[in-house]
């Protein structure tokens, strides 16, 4: 291999008289030599080990195993101490496999066979000749050591299963398991209310999210998979914002700040795209990238888009279709492979095309998350106040997240979210009853916009009065939305600006919400009390299920708010 001299002497001495103990209460055992293996936990042991075993590798090729991929033949996948081999035919298969036999009789290798399985990616999973029906051959046999090796119909690798469909839907059924777990797991942490909701988004992200994205740049999902997955993230936000589980989906995301999954996956892969541009041509992703394939795989009888049609879609997107040109231009300026060069046109500047393929990705991704907003707010009315808003504020939140976690600052996201929580608060207060106007001055549809800007009673039009004359002039020029959308925190953009309560101005604000919100209580228990006398029901509030898992959870609103 080359090495010699100061470099030799160092992994020598590493591993002369090499003693191993484990930690038992504290305290070590006795120590006990260790005549073959790596270094655990060494960070020099991965290097070690892939010199170790790259001669199988070079054993398999002289053998002429492998699978055709363009013109060179892929016979093995290795990281750490996993390997796999791949085979065009049965027989190839047995002969990799005695091969790896003998290479760990020479070098003291031990083989896991438990781990050890066979699976066959073929029509009807079975291997056969030309002009044979797969239906007439039997299942071929695999052995190691004189020991049958399993056949199997997938196969976990580095976290992803891989069937022998080519299909994703078990892998996604084990990530939508693995993410309800992860949030059942965090579920007392999300529900805290004097812990910062920025906290709690992180740890959403961090412990739910990762769960979700796992692996994403390469698989793919139907619209009832898709659904099931962005159902975990609403649970979610609906324990950190305190909200219903009706409330939009689309609104706890805005207010928390969180794209969908599908725009993560999106970006992700196209993040992954420009990794593989930056590869080297002999490295295997970015041949097998380049290795340009059908337009529709068919395996098992079932046709499905590949990966890289995928892909092509994603980069005509929107405004990423100039990026992608600019991305093909570095390309022939650094002779097919991505990587920082020198400006043609100022000497001193050094550009990164990876960095602004992400960026440019990105932009591209927050621009198609904010259309798809617009598009769903004109078609309901529970998104206009959220649309009224800034799209920076959509993107940061920071307004909202930062917030102290008074009971009413929950009320005013709640409200942003639409109409779910005056409706709960009713429901539970007259135990089902609801009627369609407002209950205040029972002359129009209860709305938003209308418990706070146009309720026609009396107390409603002192709050608002007394609030109006608090106000800088600016306010009185705003839409009823506006203003809206501007006492529940929200930046709101006029078209010539954006308007931004002070510190002063938000108290103010949180005064009025406040007032409304514990006069329709008031309102709401005088009707309840009436009820009562009339019709002598004493019937407990009605609970609701849990969202994952089905517990019995009282719904949001009324004096419980309040006090919890």
């Amino acid at each position: 291999m080359g090495v010699r001299g100061k470099a030799w002497r160092i992994i020598r001495s590493l591993y002369s008289e090499l003693q191993s103990a484990a930690l038992v209460e504290g305290e070590p055992s006795v120590a006990v030599p260790l005549l073959q293996g790596v270094r655990q936990g060494c960070p020099l042991s991965p290097i070690l080990f892939s010199c170790y075993i790259n001669n199988l590798v070079c054993l398999l090729k002289e053998k002429g195993y492998g699978v055709g991929i363009g013109d060179r033949d892929l016979c093995s996948l290795l990281y750490a101490d996993d390997i796999v081999l791949m085979a065009d035919s049965a027989s190839e298969l047995q002969g990799m496999i005695d091969v790896v036999d003998n290479y760990c009789k020479q070098w003291r290798l031990s083989l896991n066979l438990g781990k050890s399985k066979v699976m066959i990616v073929a029509p009807n999973g079975a291997v056969c000749a030309e002009g044979t029906k797969a239906k007439d051959v039997e299942t071929p046999k695999f052995t190691f050591r004189g020991k049958s090796v399993d056949i199997v119909d997938q196969y976990k690798y580095l976290g992803v299963i891989i069937t022998n469909k080519l299909l994703w839907d078990r892998h996604i059924t084990k990530v939508v398991d693995d993410g309800k777990q992860a949030l059942r797991g965090i579920r007392q942490l999300l529900s805290q209310k004097q812990l910062p909701m920025k906290i709690k988004r992180l740890a959403l992200t961090a412990v739910v999210r990762a769960k979700l994205e796992y692996g994403s740049q390469v698989w793919y999902c139907n619209s009832a998979q898709r659904d099931a997955l962005e159902s975990i993230q609403h649970t979610g936000c609906v324990w950190i914002l305190r909200t219903n589980a009706k409330s939009s989906r689309l609104a706890l995301r805005t207010i928390l700040g969180l794209p969908s999954l599908l725009a993560r996956r999106d970006m992700m892969k196209l993040f992954y795209y420009g990794i593989l541009l930056s590869k080297s041509f002999r490295t295997w992703p970015r041949h097998c990238f380049e290795v340009k394939p059908d337009i529709v795989n068919k395996i098992k009888g079932r046709s499905q888009k590949h990966w890289y049609t995928r892909l092509q879609d994603l980069t005509k997107m929107g405004t990423l279709g100039e990026a992608h040109a600019t991305v093909i231009n570095d390309l022939s300026i650094c002779g097919g492979q991505l990587k920082e060069y020198v400006s043609p046109v100022d000497p001193e500047v050094i550009i990164n095309p990876v960095k602004r393929w992400r960026k440019s990705t990105r932009l591209a991704i927050d621009s198609r998350e904010i259309d798809h907003f617009r598009e769903e707010a004109r078609h309901h009315s529970s998104l206009q106040i959220l649309a009224v808003a800034t799209a920076g504020s959509w993107l940061r939140a920071q307004n909202l997240l930062r917030r102290s976690p008074h009971p009413i600052n929950w009320i005013r996201i709640r409200l942003l979210c639409g109409t779910s929580s005056l409706n709960s608060m009713m429901s539970r207060i007259t135990r089902g009853a609801r009627p369609k106007s407002c209950p205040m001055c029972d002359s129009e549809t209860e709305t938003v916009v209308h418990f706070l800007r146009e309720c026609r009673s009396a107390e409603c039009i002192a709050a608002r009065t007394h609030h109006f004359v608090r106000m800088q002039p600016l306010f009185g020029s705003l839409t009823p939305i506006q203003q809206s959308a501007f006492i529940l925190g929200c930046a709101v953009d006029t078209g010539k600006g954006e308007v931004v309560a002070t510190r002063d101005e938000d108290f103010i604000n949180f005064t009025l919400v406040e007032s409304l919100w514990e006069y329709r209580k008031v309102v709401l228990n005088s009707r309840n009390s009436c009820l009562d006398l009339t019709e002598g029901d004493s019937s407990p509030p009605a609970r609701r299920s849990h969202p994952i898992d089905g517990g019995g959870v009282e719904a949001h609103g009324s004096n419980a708010t309040l006090s919890s």
